[in-house]
């Protein structure tokens, strides 16, 4: 299976389903070989074997194949926010925005979710990004949820030696402007905070926080 021959398994599977092993077989299949035209294959394994450590790994993998790709609808049926982790919770508000573009309602709902999400006391997963460039384009990020964030932020950093303060505030300049190589400059809580290098700073659309 590992060198891709998944037609030989495929034809093995319906021979040995009274195998022990069966369901790791099926989850080896499913898993390594996923598309979307396998997705009643999915549910099924999903439904057969619910509350396994097998089918939760291929919820997860499944979940992430719907995001990379954009299937938004179907994300929503098979998210699970009991055992979501945080990017699962990002890519499901993004799912909820982008899967029906005539309710307003739900996607107002969706950007309130995402302010929640953004406004945390540490740096958030990349598959967030999308969520909280979303919430820059529509303007969802007040000056008062950029000040009290950077509040969180600014002491800590500071006292690592990581930003140094270097200006007033500037109306004129953006709330973040952050390079990855140290350096960027960005304007929030009142002032203007340099990035100095070497302190493996990461800006992931939300709070600025040490990788």
């Amino acid at each position: 299976m590992r060198k891709g021959h998944w037609q030989t398994v495929k034809s093995l599977r319906a021979k040995i389903t009274d195998y022990p092993l069966y369901p790791y077989l099926l989850y080896a299949d499913l898993s390594g070989n996923l598309r979307y035209a396998r997705q009643p294959e999915i549910k099924a394994y999903l439904e057969a074997y619910e509350g396994s450590v097998k089918a939760e790994n291929l919820r997860n993998k499944w979940l992430a194949h719907l995001a990379k790709y954009s299937y938004w609808q179907s994300y929503l049926e098979y998210y699970r926010a009991e055992s979501a982790s945080v990017k699962q919770q990002c890519q499901f508000q993004l799912a909820r925005y982008n899967s029906d573009s005539k309710n307003s309602e739900q996607q107002q709902s969706a950007l309130a979710a995402a302010v929640e999400l953004w406004n945390v006391g540490q740096s958030q997963p990349s598959e967030c990004d999308k969520l909280f460039n979303l919430l820059k384009s529509e303007n969802k990020l007040t000056e008062e949820l950029v000040s009290g964030v950077d509040g969180q932020f600014s002491r800590r950093l500071v006292g690592r030696g990581c930003i140094a303060r270097t200006g007033g505030a500037s109306g004129a300049a953006p709330i973040w402007d952050l390079s990855s190589g140290g350096g960027g400059v960005f304007a929030a809580g009142g002032g203007v905070w340099r990035v100095l290098g070497g302190c493996g700073l990461a800006w992931s659309g939300g709070p600025c926080a040490v990788a």
